[in-house]
């Protein structure tokens, strides 16, 4: 993990860290995790997810992250392909961009075990989409917030109890 955090190329404000710390802490217990990290473009809420992602997959979980245009799935997912190139963990995008055939291989994937984190629009929520071994909590982008979502079997549950403005607790 350190390693990876050291490849992050900007200094962490203290209110990012908080928030990552905070993630963190929401990760390691056994509960899945019902946090909202809030800020505007640019505050670093994308370096949260990928953190939080990366140790989630480096304990044998599956990572979807889930985001609301197609434009912004593949944006995510070359950062991530960047970020996460000199780790063995695989990432895959799922998105109407894909063809037919690449999205049935990348669901086949997933399902097998074989995607680590996959990044993916709707597509994410339809019918035919299993994870061999997914982490309870989901990861949702939106333009300017980044909210996790704890999943359940067959329904997925937004739970605000804890929010975060930059950062810090409101």
């Amino acid at each position: 993990y350190t390693s990876f955090v050291s490849a992050f190329p900007f200094e962490e404000t203290p209110d990012q860290e908080n928030a990552i710390n905070n993630v963190i802490d929401d990760l390691s217990t056994p509960q899945p995790m019902d946090r909202v990290v809030c800020g505007d473009v640019g505050f670093g809420k994308t370096e949260v997810a990928m953190r939080a992602a990366f140790i989630v997959a480096n304990s044998g979980k599956q990572v979807a992250i889930l985001v609301p245009t197609t434009l912004l799935a593949q944006q995510h997912y070359q950062n991530f392909k960047d970020r996460f190139a000199d780790w063995p963990i695989r990432v895959e995008c799922l998105s109407r961009f894909n063809t037919r055939k690449k999205q049935d291989d990348i669901v086949a994937q997933i399902k097998n075990g074989k995607v680590d984190i996959v990044i993916g629009t709707h597509k994410l929520l339809q019918r035919g989409i299993e994870f061999n071994n997914p982490s309870p909590d989901f990861i949702q982008d939106l333009p300017f917030k980044l909210v996790f979502i704890r999943c359940v079997p067959n329904d997925i549950v937004i739970e605000e109890d804890r929010m975060f403005k930059c950062g810090k607790v409101r």
